[in-house]
C-alpha cells in the first residue's frame, strides 16, 4: 500500500504578488490619511480666520452705522464736520460700546499700519471730552487684524437735487457725512478672505448744533 499526503501552499511568485498588493494598499491608506489630516488643518484654520473676520466686520458695522455727525466751530466760526478719511484710514465720532466700558460720545480712528512687508488694521478710541482730566488724552489702541497686505476705503457722497451720488476715495470734514462706507481688505495669506463690507450711516443730523437759517447749516458748538 502506498501512503502519502497532499500538501498545498503558495509559490514564491504568489507570495511576491501578495506582498506587493499589501504594500500598495498600505501606501494608499497612508496617503489618504495624510491628505485628510492636511484638509482638516486647512479647513480648521480657515474656520478660525473666518470667525475672526466676521467679528471684526460686525464691530466695524456697528461702529460706523452709529457714526455721529458731530460738528464743531473752526477758527472762522463756521461748522466743520468731524468725519474724515482717505483710502487707508478714517476718523469719526460715535457712541461708546459695552466693550469699552463707558457711555458717551467717543472719537474713533481706523487705520492701516505697515510694518515691513506685513500690515495690520488698528482701531483707536478716546472720549470726546479728552481734555477732561478724568480721561487720558492718549487714545486706546487695539490691533483688530494682522497679516494685512492692503486696505481700500471708499465713501459714497449722498445725492442732492442737482448732483447724483458719487463714490470717492477720500472724505473731507467740510463734506458732512457720507451716506455709505465701503471697506475692502486684502491679506498676505491668500487663503484668508474678506467679504465686501458696505455700511450705511444711519445718522445724518447733529442734534446738538446751532442751526443758522441764513447759511442753512450748523454753526457748530461754541
Amino acid at each position: 500500500m502506498k501512503t502519502g499526503s497532499n500538501q498545498s501552499g503558495f509559490t514564491l511568485v504568489e507570495l511576491i504578488i501578495a506582498m506587493a498588493i499589501v504594500g500598495m494598499t498600505a501606501l494608499m491608506l497612508t496617503g489618504t490619511l495624510r491628505f485628510g489630516a492636511r484638509v482638516w488643518d486647512v479647513t480648521g484654520n480657515a474656520g478660525d480666520n473666518s470667525d475672526e473676520i466676521e467679528k471684526v466686520q460686525a464691530l466695524l458695522r456697528r461702529l460706523l452705522s452709529q457714526a455721529y455727525p458731530l460738528y464743531v466751530a473752526d477758527t472762522q466760526k463756521s461748522s466743520v464736520g468731524m468725519f474724515a478719511g482717505e483710502g487707508d484710514w478714517l476718523e469719526f465720532y460715535g457712541p461708546g460700546l459695552q466693550q469699552i466700558g463707558s457711555l458717551g460720545i467717543y472719537r474713533y480712528s481706523l487705520r492701516f499700519d505697515q510694518i515691513g512687508n506685513e500690515g495690520r488694521l488698528l482701531l483707536q478710541w478716546s472720549p470726546k471730552n479728552a481734555n477732561d482730566p478724568v480721561y487720558s488724552t492718549v487714545p486706546n489702541e487695539v490691533e483688530v487684524l494682522s497679516g494685512v497686505s492692503a486696505i481700500r476705503i471708499s465713501y459714497l457722497k449722498p445725492a442732492t437735487a442737482d448732483v447724483m451720488p458719487e463714490w470717492k476715495t477720500s472724505w473731507r470734514r467740510s463734506e458732512g457725512m457720507p451716506a455709505f462706507v465701503s471697506i475692502h481688505v486684502e491679506f498676505l495669506d491668500l487663503r484668508r478672505y474678506w467679504p465686501d463690507l458696505g455700511i450705511a450711516l444711519m445718522i445724518d443730523r447733529d442734534v446738538g448744533c446751532m442751526y443758522d437759517p441764513v447759511s442753512r447749516d450748523c454753526r457748530g458748538r461754541q
